[in-house]
């Protein structure tokens, strides 16, 4: 019997300006592992929080990965246990369910030793709408550049300088980021001030340049929409800048904000939950590095 272990970063989908582009790792991880047995049944374990937001039946996220693995071989163990387990918060934006889907795939795969490809593997998750930035960050950790139309798929990775990030994770029970929409019209100006910005940003990052990255995390397409959702932003990120922070971006779909910092983290992490508090909105806080390791792999024989 095996006994397979997969664990993948949190990821930050539309990272500053970049929209549908940029994503990046962060060192908060999910784990699946599956372990094969002979007696034809399912049996999901779920971690922590994981009990009160995931089914354990075959609508669960991780399950329908591992399925879309079998089926593409048309094999599978007679049963299996899954256990999953998460640091990332769940739906707030730090891509949590991608994490955890992205991990089945790789675990299903191995539990059948099947020979799926990277590209297979990115071809399966796309079909599960995981988003590409999610996709390749979370596979080779640190910076994820992509670019997508229906005929094409382009993506990079780019190791960046040591960064540390505030994650400050707001509970507001009634936000829906999947809901949020973007306009079907941006304006010429605004585009190519999103272009510019972004390709700045990379740069910033990848020489560690706090300066220009300071200048370069603007957005107007999508950062507004999402922060016209989210009580207090204003003061919150009044604070996190009074207390040393570079900029303060939504991550994905939010509600989680991230703080970008070169010093002074835990005060800026202090602060920022301290103006959520004074508009009565609990929040917890993280402070992460950016992960390089990307996807991980354990596999035991019993």
């Amino acid at each position: 019997m095996l006994k397979v272990k997969v664990t993948v970063p949190a990821t930050s989908t539309n990272f500053g300006p970049g929209l549908r582009v940029v994503g990046l790792a962060l060192t908060l991880r999910a784990s699946v592992e599956m372990t094969a047995r002979d007696d034809g049944l399912m049996q999901i374990y779920l971690n922590g929080d994981l009990n009160d937001v995931m089914p354990t039946s075959f609508d669960n996220p991780a399950v329908r990965a591992a399925i879309k693995v079998f089926q593409r071989f048309e094999r599978a163990p007679s049963g299996f246990d899954l256990e999953i387990d998460s640091e990332i918060p769940w739906d707030a934006g730090l891509g949590a369910e991608a994490a955890i889907q992205l991990a089945a795939i790789v675990a299903a795969n191995n539990l059948i030793q099947a020979d799926l490809k990277r590209e297979d593997i990115i071809e399966i998750a796309r079909g599960l709408n995981i988003p590409p930035t999610s996709i390749i960050a979370g596979l080779f950790g640190a910076l994820s550049i992509c670019s997508e139309n229906e005929t094409q798929f382009v993506y990079h990775t780019l190791d960046i300088v040591p960064l540390k990030i505030v994650v400050v994770v707001p509970f507001l029970p009634d936000y829906q980021g999947d809901q949020i929409g973007f306009p079907k019209l941006v304006s010429l100006d605004e585009a190519i001030y999103n272009m510019g910005q972004t390709a700045l940003m990379i740069e910033a990052l990848r020489l560690g340049n706090f300066d220009l990255l300071r200048q370069s995390m603007g957005d107007l397409l999508h950062q507004p929409n999402y922060i016209g959702r989210i009580p207090a932003y204003e003061a919150v990120n009044a604070a996190a800048l009074e207390s040393g922070a570079i900029a303060t971006i939504v991550s994905g779909k939010g509600p989680a904000l991230l703080a970008i910092a070169e010093n002074f983290h835990e005060s800026i992490a202090e602060s920022m939950v301290e103006a959520f508090a004074e508009h009565e909105i609990a929040a917890d806080t993280f402070i992460v590095g950016v992960d390089r390791q990307g996807i991980t792999v354990s596999i035991v024989e019993q």
